[in-house]
């Protein structure tokens, strides 16, 4: 897939189909980027279904600046060559973190999996939040977590066609849920806000 600069366009910020909520920290992180530099990268989105595949920080940032018109780079979600991911949640220290991480075994039908701890629901969308509450308990009371590929808690693999159920009934999955790859380079174009 080649990319020119011309190859990116706007599309108004309301026709934009998101599918993951934002943390606070990154969205002021893009939001003195942009501010400071006065210049973005596009967001990578779907072309058929102008779902927002990279870049829900920028796009927040730029809404919450007054900008309607936001900067997109079009990408085929159909292809092979887009594929999606999620993200392993490693806690430190880690041995105590599993001991926490025990008392919340449950049963159910999609499972995150610790070594042989299993985080449970019978939804995979509630699963998700789950995981995000957990996260972000073991944050507050003190532990690291990162998110990595390797190593960790390994929530169940999302699918693109799910991605979209999701992204189409107005819900969102936590920040950083996902993790789109491409089989292509995207370049690093960064436009200027003032030809928003």
């Amino acid at each position: 897939m080649n990319f020119t600069r011309e190859g990116v366009t706007k599309i108004e910020a309301d026709k934009l189909l998101r599918h993951e909520d934002i943390n606070y920290q990154n969205f002021e992180r893009s939001l003195q980027e942009i501010l400071k530099s006065k210049k973005v990268s596009p967001i990578i989105v779907d072309s058929k279904t102008l779902l927002v595949i990279d870049g829900h920080h920028r796009l927040a940032a730029l809404k919450s600046l007054g900008y309607r018109r936001i900067p997109v780079m079009l990408v085929d979600y159909d292809s092979p060559t887009v594929k999606v991911y999620g993200w392993r949640r490693y806690f430190s220290p880690e041995l105590l973190a599993k001991t926490i991480i025990r008392n919340f075994q449950s049963e159910g039908k999609f499972c995150a999996e610790y070594e042989k701890i299993r985080i449970c629901e019978d939804n995979l969308y509630s699963l998700y939040w789950k995981l995000d509450s957990l996260e972000n308990y073991l944050s507050s009371i003190g532990f690291c977590v990162q998110k990595n590929q390797e190593h960790g808690l390994k929530p169940p693999i999302l699918t693109k066609e799910y991605v979209l159920e999701i992204a189409k009934k107005g819900l969102l999955f936590p920040p950083k849920s996902t993790r789109h790859t491409y089989d292509f380079i995207i370049p690093k174009y960064l436009i200027s806000v003032e030809c928003l």
